[in-house]
């Protein structure tokens, strides 16, 4: 099958692939609150803020009270001062989105707030028989925050660092090593010294891919992860252009191998960016 051809034909693929694709695909910061050890009765969770306005001019959406019950909005009230007020319960100058009860992911007890967040916050937690837990001051320091709350010992649990690289890293690496061995085959370039290359090739680029593309993600959410995505590609091809002209069978043609890099990174970046965004909302729960 000629070299055309073929390109011609993965590319069609690939472009008949869909993606989830979001109207509202600005960058949000978003925060996670997973509870550990839960109230086992009915309970409500909020941030307790810097009060920036007075409560009749405040921001709030009404919606987030429906099926609540006014007593545990009452008992957060209760806990509200000069310093501290609830940013759902009580309202804020900008708006936040939240949510009050909860909901259920893969078993645990998840709290999500997005749109505007505030720099520092406490986490308060109200149960239907007036039990109350409030956390410490919580700097928010990364554009996507996702914390564990304990409610037995009041202790905020950060995820750890080195598993979210390693899941980027992952993730970049399985299909894109996946996509260049195919088109080594189809290039007529397979050889024990070059698929060996190819490994090692990929091994040190998504790397030093993932080593920016998880901070990029964590500290500054999904469009500057795309943004910085395209240019580490390009950086990628280049890289990788050059390992395989020195370190390919060298009876093979140049301008075989440099097409071959071209085209490698050409399709993996099309598969990377299809993925990415599921990515992003993995780490959002580790």
């Amino acid at each position: 099958m000629k070299i055309k051809t073929t390109l011609l034909i993965l590319v069609s693929l690939l472009m008949m692939g869909s993606w989830p694709v979001h109207a509202d695909a600005g960058p949000k910061p978003e925060l996670r609150i997973t509870l550990i050890n839960p109230p086992d009765e009915p309970y409500i969770l909020d941030l307790l803020v810097q009060p920036d306005c007075e409560e009749s001019e405040c921001w709030i959406d009404e919606e987030r009270f429906d099926g609540i019950d006014p007593a545990l909005i009452a008992i957060i009230e209760s806990y509200q001062s000069d310093q501290w007020v609830g940013a759902l319960t009580h309202g804020v100058a900008y708006p936040i989105f939240g949510d009050l009860e909860g909901s259920l992911v893969n078993g645990d007890r998840v709290h999500s707030f997005t749109y505007r967040l505030p720099d520092e916050f406490k986490i308060i937690v109200v149960t239907e028989s007036g039990r109350t837990v409030i956390s410490g001051v919580i700097t928010r320091d990364v554009f996507m925050m996702n914390l564990r709350f304990d409610l037995e010992s009041n202790t905020i649990l950060r995820p750890e660092l080195w598993k979210q690289m390693l899941f980027q890293f992952g993730s970049t690496l399985i299909p894109t090593l996946g996509v260049e061995l195919i088109l080594l085959v189809l290039f007529g370039l397979w050889s024990r010294r070059n698929w060996k290359v190819t490994v090692i090739a990929n091994v040190i680029t998504q790397l030093l891919l993932s080593a920016t593309m998880g901070l990029v993600l964590i500290q500054a959410g999904l469009m500057a992860g795309i943004v910085v995505y395209l240019l580490m590609e390009g950086v990628v091809m280049l890289i990788e252009a050059l390992i395989y002209w020195k370190a390919f069978d060298k009876k093979q043609k140049t301008g075989r191998k440099i097409l071959y890099a071209i085209t490698a990174n050409f399709v993996s970046f099309i598969v990377g960016f299809a993925v990415i965004s599921q990515t992003y909302l993995f780490l959002l729960q580790l």
